[in-house]
């Protein structure tokens, strides 16, 4: 076998010519010596951006020539040999093409299985429920007061499933335009601290009611931003239910706000309302007593992905909400990454933010 590297000024030839050339050895080569050599160019423009893909090789003794027969039959070769490696090349591309179809439609499967069950479960219970009413509203009146509980214990019930097939819908709507790039992003002035204790303020009580204990540390310091806050309460929301659904009872989950200045900015590129250089927005969502494999972590932010459980209904989803949440951030161009080992997973989001002046520094 001859390489490049074994006659490096032969093969500079051949791929400026891209076609062929005869030669005689005058000096020992690793090339067969004392031999008339045919030289030809595999040439396939369709193929690679130099449209070289291999070369052909006639020796003859030495003192002997090659006939015009002998360069054409040998040139015919080259041809085919470049129709056979471009059949080839398509071949393999089709089979790649195939198998990600495959994964595609696999995914779709699934996806359709999982909607079904989500989208059917909450009417399920919806009509189930209404029946329920009726059947309460023509009981008779020395039952009312009774009945007043069971209606208000199924008002409740209703209004829980109707706002989980809601966020369901919006889910899936936000994802669509995301991936078209046609999601509103709404900027407001917002403090930060005040956010995040409005966001965690419902969850508290479910955390209570699993046996969590739940533990916020807000940095002292966290300052009024403008950022999308419908986009932030959404990815804390999502992060913090996803860990309350996986942490065990007895557990921990905890929060950690943060604001780091970016210091590779430069001062001509900071807007004139800004007070100070961008900084990240640093949210830390950690749970223990679960540990997430390696090669699940590669996939948790995948479109319809969910981890592998015995049980696949006892978390209910879809495996759209951590992947909303990716885009979400993608969006305000900020980043997320997961990590988890030894009964300890934790979610990290950074958010590129900027700190505003104040209304008296600006008066």
């Amino acid at each position: 076998m001859l390489y490049v590297a074994d006659a490096p000024e032969i093969y500079h030839q051949l791929q400026q010519q891209k076609s062929y050339f005869a030669f005689c050895q005058i000096q020992a080569t690793p090339i067969r010596n004392h031999a008339a050599i045919l030289a030809c160019s595999i040439f396939d423009d369709q193929v690679e951006a130099k449209g070289i893909v291999g070369d052909l090789w006639l020796f003859k003794d030495i003192y002997s020539t090659f006939s015009d027969m002998e360069i054409h039959l040998v040139q015919q070769v080259a041809n085919q040999c470049a129709i056979a490696l471009r059949q080839a090349y398509l071949y393999e591309a089709a089979q790649a093409q195939v198998e990600e179809l495959q994964k595609l439609n696999q995914l779709k499967d699934d996806f359709l299985c999982t909607i079904s069950h989500e989208l059917r479960s909450p009417i399920a219970t919806i009509k189930m429920i209404v029946e329920l009413l009726n059947n309460l509203s023509e009981q008779e009146d020395g039952r009312i007061e009774q009945n007043s509980q069971l209606s208000c214990q199924y008002f409740a019930m209703l209004q829980s499933e109707c706002d989980r097939e809601l966020g369901l819908i919006e889910n899936i709507l936000s994802l669509q335009h995301l991936q078209a790039g046609t999601y509103p992003q709404q900027l407001t002035n917002i403090n930060i601290h005040d956010l995040i204790l409005h966001i965690i303020e419902p969850l508290e009580t479910q955390f209570q009611n699993q046996q969590q204990t739940f533990e916020i540390n807000l940095a002292p310091d966290l300052p009024t931003i403008e950022i999308d806050s419908s986009s932030l309460t959404h990815i804390l929301t999502e992060l913090l239910n996803n860990a309350r659904k996986y942490t065990p009872a007895g557990e921990k989950i905890s929060l950690v706000v943060t604001v780091i200045q970016d210091e590779t900015a430069t001062e001509d590129k900071i807007p004139e309302r800004f007070a100070s250089k961008p900084s990240f927005l640093q949210l830390i969502i950690s749970n223990t007593g679960v540990t997430i494999a390696t090669e699940e972590l590669t996939r948790i932010f995948d479109k319809f992905y969910r981890i592998p459980s015995q049980n696949p209904w006892k978390h209910s989803g879809t495996g759209l909400g951590l992947a909303l949440v990716k885009k979400l951030v993608e969006q305000m161009n900020g980043k997320i990454v997961a990590q988890s080992a030894n009964n300890l997973t934790q979610f990290i989001v950074r958010l590129p933010v900027v700190h505003l002046h104040s209304v008296t520094e600006e008066n």
